[in-house]
């Protein structure tokens, strides 16, 4: 493979430069250490020494602080959350289903339900998304280790700080996985486009993530529209006002797949502008912060070009900058469909935005189970709500950035597109619910439309887990495979002999890199 190993090794070189933050210090104050570049002593006081890293923090300091705050929660909180979530679900539900918690009237089943649930998850879901970090280091658990420029390098001491900075290849070299926080300026800064190179030179794709700045915002305002969807529904069961519920959830749904679309279309744009500037990247296109930094820039990627293909140690400068910007333009391409995907949000992200919609009415339902006379009720109950929460929810909203990335180039009457996809989303919606009341109905007497009903749920369920692991098994084969990817080379033009060959160096390039002769002089 063209990583010798994919662990990463304890940084080499004088001791006070190995350091790292931890997280929580790092999001403290909602991440104000990330508002500007500039550094006090105080934040290098807050790293401290280690053998090794577990993210390199990679971001441009042009993007708004909350905007890498939200980013940096989202990366790190949402395992945290979902299982909460998860728990929380469970919980009430045991507690409703016994009869152990507190009930309100509802009218529209004329009996009493759980409201906690409903009440609850969504402010402490909140609260666990924002503040996870920092509740892990007050409970005394295990925070990681990352690295963070302005707080790793030494920024006052103009020594040191020229040894951190040409030891960032170290940095990374001893970093386990790399974090990109992704905006539509970062493949245009010269700083992180040298990162990025250098981290896919050493380890495997697989072990870089990039999360775009916005994407957290649609899983963020799922919490707020959940929360106003299911509240406004329990009042309305509270009042009696059943006619209007169907009304009130189309509104609330609508709202918020507006919101979503939108923002998918243009997610869309940028990752179309987004390929099309790696297909013609040139290094002296890209901006730096500090025109002075240009140069230490352009020799230390002159540098990991020489390191890594072994054969030519002694190429000029200019050479070995217009083959890293081959390899910019051959493999990053590729690098970024791999990483991102055709849809952006994860089975984890749908299911999260389910949990908010779902389960939270689940489990204040459960006691609903207990008022059926037979337990094929029951069984019809759960599994109807399962078919939503694994399944439905999560393939609604995968439809909808399907849609959403489709006929971009719509922009005069993009309004009228958008109420087409609203349309494309609602229609199959109102038949799958229609459809599953249906069977559910027929299947209290019914043992024909029992079976099938089973049937049908169960595999449902079974399916989407299947599809899901299978596209990650794929994609980590494909991942794992990219280097391997090799451009086919066409024609024998003489004008075009010195472009082959540069390709070919490109590709022996990153096919014989060894991890131990980068940085060698580290």
């Amino acid at each position: 493979p063209p990583c010798p190993s994919s662990k990463a090794k304890p940084l080499r070189g004088s001791s006070y430069m190995r350091r790292g933050v931890r997280l929580s210090k790092v999001m403290r104050g909602c991440s104000k250490i990330l508002a500007s570049s500039a550094g006090i002593l105080a934040h290098y006081e807050m790293s401290e020494q280690t053998e090794r890293l577990q993210y390199f923090l990679s971001h441009n300091w042009i993007v708004s602080q909350w905007h890498k705050h939200l980013a940096l929660c989202f990366t790190f909180n949402f395992d945290m959350a979902f299982w909460v979530g998860i728990f929380l679900g469970t919980f009430f539900s045991i507690l409703t289903y016994f009869d152990l918690a507190p009930k309100i009237r509802d009218e529209e089943f004329a009996t009493h339900s759980g409201f906690l649930c409903r009440s609850l998850m969504t402010p402490v879901l909140a609260c666990t998304l924002l503040f996870g970090s920092n509740i892990r280091s007050y409970l005394g658990i295990s925070d990681p280790m990352v690295f963070l420029d302005k707080v790793c390098i030494h920024q006052t001491d103009a020594s040191e700080k020229t040894q951190g900075i040409a030891k960032l290849g170290a940095f990374l070299d001893c970093s386990d996985r790399m974090v990109i926080l992704y905006s539509d300026v970062y493949l245009q800064k010269l700083w992180t486009i040298y990162e990025v190179a250098n981290f896919l030179s050493l380890r495997s794709i697989l072990a870089m993530d990039v999360v775009p700045v916005q994407l957290p915002i649609v899983v963020f305002a799922a919490l707020p529209c959940g929360y106003l969807y299911t509240s406004t529904l329990m009042l309305l069961r509270y009042h009696g006002f059943t006619n209007s519920l169907g009304v009130m959830q189309y509104i609330i749904l609508s709202l918020y797949s507006t919101a979503v679309i939108l923002f998918l279309r243009r997610w869309a744009r940028e990752k179309m502008r987004t390929k099309v500037r790696l297909r013609e990247f040139d290094l002296s296109t890209c901006t730096c912060a500090v025109e002075a930094d240009r140069e230490i820039v352009y020799s230390k990627i002159a540098d990991l070009m020489r390191v890594v293909h072994q054969k030519s140690r002694k190429a000029p400068q200019a050479e070995a900058l217009e083959a890293f910007n081959m390899v910019v333009r051959l493999k990053m391409p590729q690098a970024f469909d791999l990483i991102i995907g055709a849809v952006t949000l994860r089975y984890q992200h749908l299911l999260f935005v389910s949990l908010v919609v779902s389960l939270v009415q689940t489990a204040d339902y459960a006691v609903l189970a207990t008022h059926t006379d037979t337990h094929r009720k029951v069984v019809t109950y759960w599994l109807q709500d399962g078919v939503w929460f694994f399944s439905l929810w999560p393939a609604l909203l995968c439809w909808a950035e399907v849609l959403a990335s489709s006929f971009l180039w719509i922009r005069k009457y993009e309004l009228l597109w958008i109420c087409v996809c609203l349309a494309s989303i609602a229609a199959p919606f109102g038949m799958i619910h229609q459809g599953l009341v249906y069977l559910e109905s027929r299947s209290a007497d019914d043992d024909r439309f029992f079976g099938l009903f089973v049937a049908v749920t169960c595999s449902t369920i079974l399916g989407t887990w299947i599809f899901v692991a299978l596209r990650r098994t794929l994609r980590n084969y494909a991942g794992q495979g990219f280097h391997y990817d090799r451009p086919e080379l066409k024609g024998s033009d003489p004008a075009s002999q010195s472009e082959a060959e540069l390709k070919h160096w490109v590709d022996e390039t990153i096919d014989e890199a060894h991890k131990d002769l980068v940085f060698a002089h580290v």
